[in-house]
């Protein structure tokens, strides 16, 4: 990876020489490149940047800054760090990250709990440098609601009203939420239909007319609210 070492001056100097030395400071050699200056406050950043390091950059690094016949100096250390072969992800609270250890380049896999729901994306990368990408995701404890009754005509038809609520003011009709059958390997199916939305007595209601699945079967409601994260708000389960 690429390293950057900052200095800084109180002062615009009028030059600027970098060294570098691997012998603990006995012998310097002075290295060329392109330095970057720049207002920082009431000083002035001094970036020299190191790229495709590696163990052979190791050392001492002076930067010697001259301005009116005067000179000041400081020197910097640099170690490269050992080239990461694998990361070690961590799981979620109420949940698991699968494998343990995932070598570069490859990918881990997140679940939750029973009673949990996956916010946020439920595989991510080892990178180069041994971290995973991306953010990781929470295990979000599931709130337990219950249908509404439906009308007698429904019921002879074999259908369910699907309702779930939320006292939190920021979801609103648009987006709508989402009903999803979650399935027994954890995979979700939207379930198709027209969602209604109420908001009455601080409450806010999303509700969905459909024929139930012909077994037991856990049905997620998910919606979006002011701040544009998804965030799931509620789940029931069905028995037939």
């Amino acid at each position: 990876t690429d390293l950057q070492l900052h200095v800084l001056c109180v002062k615009r100097p009028y030059r600027l020489t970098w060294e570098h030395s691997s012998d603990g400071g006995e012998t310097w050699k002075v290295i060329t490149g392109n330095n970057k200056i720049k207002v920082d406050g009431d000083n002035y950043r001094i970036t020299w940047t190191i790229t495709n390091m590696t163990q052979a950059d190791n050392g001492i690094y002076r930067c010697t800054a001259r301005k009116s016949y005067r000179e000041k100096a400081v020197v910097i250390t640099v170690t490269a760090a050992e080239a990461a072969t694998s990361c070690t992800p961590v799981p979620p609270e109420h949940g698991l990250a699968e494998p343990e250890l995932v070598d570069i380049g490859g990918t881990v896999e997140y679940k939750c709990d029973d009673d949990y729901l996956l916010v946020g994306s439920n595989s991510a990368t080892c990178q180069l440098d041994g971290t995973i990408s991306g953010e990781p995701p929470i295990c979000q404890e599931r709130e337990e609601l219950t249908f509404g009754t439906p009308r007698a005509k429904i019921n002879k038809l074999g259908k369910v009203t699907l309702k779930c609520t939320t006292e939190d003011s920021s979801f609103k009709s648009s987006p709508m939420a989402v009903f999803s059958y979650v399935h027994e390997d954890g995979t979700q199916e939207v379930i198709t239909g027209n969602v209604k939305y109420k908001r009455a007595k601080g409450v806010t209601t999303y509700s969905l007319i459909t024929k139930p699945e012909d077994k037991p079967a856990t049905v997620v409601c998910e919606g979006t609210n002011a701040s544009g994260t998804k965030v799931a708000i509620g789940h029931i389960t069905i028995i037939s």
